[in-house]
């Protein structure tokens, strides 16, 4: 085979109808092709539920992604719950006056005095971090988990409303009857304009 797998970039600054577009066309071109994918710096809400439906249509169990957004707590004291897509700010220009950070994880348990996180210094950003990651690591548990019922994972996403029906609609027509066909019938959905020979050689 010559190597161990793909894995493709750069796709952070795309809105989440074309990062799906660009995903499936990514999927298509190797479904028949069960080494590893990785997904170079990817992650949050939306993106992380559109991975896991992909992995489930497809039938793919070895794709992994990556992303360093839970870094947002060292680089700009940011509190994130991606369970309620919730975020704030303890930097400097911050309005909160939360008295007790909104979570019960094994780090902010321990995080009696919320002015911890609100002095100066390297610690409040690693504290931070910290939980973002345990929180994220959760996120994608649950997500994984719930993906195994692909019927009740849809319904989930469309009842919260996290992505729109015809997203999927384009994701599950791509597998059933290709994926030009779905770039067609759904263009609508996407600033971006895919050739044939896009689709084709991605």
């Amino acid at each position: 085979n010559g190597f161990d797998g793909f894995g493709i970039g750069s796709l952070g600054f795309q809105g989440i109808n074309d990062l799906t577009k660009t995903l499936v066309c990514f999927m298509e071109n190797f479904k028949d092709d069960n080494r590893p994918l990785h997904f170079f710096g990817v992650s949050g809400q939306r993106t992380t539920f559109i991975i896991h439906y992909l992995m489930q249509k497809y039938n793919k169990t070895n794709i992994t992604f990556d992303s360093a957004s839970y870094g947002g707590g060292a680089m700009r004291l940011e509190f994130v719950n991606y369970f309620n897509n919730f975020k704030c700010s303890f930097g400097e220009n911050s309005n909160n006056t939360l008295t007790q950070l909104p979570c019960i994880c094994p780090v902010c348990s321990k995080i009696n005095n919320i002015q911890i996180i609100k002095q100066g210094g390297s610690l409040p950003g690693a504290l931070l971090s910290l939980h973002n990651l345990y929180n994220y690591i959760e996120f994608e548990n649950f997500v994984k988990n719930l993906s195994s019922d692909l019927q009740t994972y849809k319904n989930f996403i469309l009842t919260k409303k996290y992505i729109d029906e015809n997203v999927l609609n384009f994701i599950d027509n791509s597998f059933d009857k290709g994926v030009q066909d779905s770039i067609k019938k759904y263009s609508y959905l996407f600033t971006q304009q895919t050739s044939k020979q896009q689709t084709i050689n991605f």
